[in-house]
């Protein structure tokens, strides 16, 4: 719809499907109340959601009283009203923008041989009129720099590449803080999205190889981590170590307690032996089965040596004589037993069968 240097008033109008533009005004006077645009988009690759609902020319006025749905309806959202000279009036002055109302989501900072690369990402990235600032902001003083987006930067509608001085970060102390937004609208006095930190006020001096942008770390310092691993690492370690030592130890002390047990368990009751013994592990068992063994042949030996001594009068007062006991025959000097002493008594065989 074209209007050229008249006065024209759209009641409940629907512009829809429109790639050129909804409504093209050129002089005069519009009053639009109850309108709706919806969809007119001008397919432009990587700007899908551009549209143009309105396009304003020369010195006409434009009055866009109400909307009942499409574009512009909710709060803050894009009019897609472009305004070259003339004026708008009405809901328009409620919006940041009478075209479109760009949200900044992230910065990312990247430090480049030289300069400072800033990537900006979100919604409505539309390359028109649209530029970025940094502040720098120290207690109540703040410095304020404007730059354009390269043209090379323009990317797409959710991303859009910007850059600055090399010393963006770098040379700013732990008192500044550094913030960006992006700059849309009117070039004369622009309006501005939220403001995203790059750096706090509180957080260390940058040196080029550190740097923290919101949270994210850059140049991290590896060495840092490494050691961090291996410290880790060795603690683990060492809590094994003393962990299996502990255990070791328990088991010690259980198994003696246990042989304790069995020692005065045996003696009061020898055929408690088998029983205690079930409850030792298999190399427990044997231990304890070759010291009872060599108990009983030690006894054996001690009752043989008595009572062949009294059948072997002599034989035996010159043992005890050269000994003056029989620890004497049994102890280190054991091989001295004589031969007799070990002869099998067939008689006290039977009577122990």
């Amino acid at each position: 719809m074209y209007l050229s240097d008249s006065t024209s008033r759209l009641k409940d109008t629907i512009i829809t499907n429109s790639s050129e533009g909804g409504i093209s005004v050129d002089c005069g006077n519009v009053d639009i109340t109850m309108g709706m645009f919806v969809n007119n988009t001008s397919s432009i690759l990587q700007y899908t959601s551009a549209r143009r609902n309105v396009v304003c020319t020369g010195s006409a006025m434009v009055d866009l009283v109400s909307l009942k749905g499409g574009d512009g309806w909710k709060d803050n959202s894009s009019l897609w009203m472009l305004n070259d000279v003339c004026s708008f009036e009405g809901i328009v002055y409620e919006r940041d923008s009478s075209f479109f109302i760009p949200v900044l989501e992230s910065v990312e900072a990247k430090e480049e041989t030289d300069r400072m690369k800033l990537i900006f990402k979100g919604m409505l990235f539309i390359p028109c009129n649209m530029s970025f600032s940094v502040v720098k902001r120290k207690g109540e003083e703040k410095e304020i720099e404007h730059y354009d987006f390269d043209a090379s930067g323009l990317m797409s509608e959710r991303e859009v590449e910007g850059s600055g001085g090399k010393d963006l970060l770098s040379n700013c102390g732990n008192e500044i803080e550094v913030s960006v937004h992006v700059l849309f609208g009117n070039s004369e006095s622009p309006s501005s999205t939220q403001s995203f930190v790059l750096k706090n006020a509180s957080e260390a001096k940058g040196n080029g190889d550190e740097r923290i942008v919101e949270g994210v770390k850059e140049g991290k310092s590896w060495a840092f981590i490494i050691a961090i691993i291996f410290v880790v690492l060795f603690l683990i370690a060492l809590i094994v170590s003393i962990a299996v030592t502990i255990r070791w130890k328990k088991q010690k002390r259980k198994t003696e307690e246990l042989e304790v047990i069995v020692e005065d368990t045996v003696k009061k009751d020898p055929k408690a032996f088998e029983m205690v013994t079930m409850e030792m592990s298999p190399e427990e068992q044997w231990r304890r089965a070759e010291r009872e063994t060599e108990k009983k042949n030690e006894e054996r030996i001690k009752k043989r040596v008595y009572e062949k001594s009294l059948q072997h009068s002599e034989s035996s007062e010159h043992l005890l004589s050269e000994s003056g006991s029989t620890e004497y025959i049994l102890g280190k000097d054991s091989d001295k037993i004589p031969e007799w002493a070990l002869e099998k008594d067939e008689e006290k065989e039977e009577e122990e069968t």
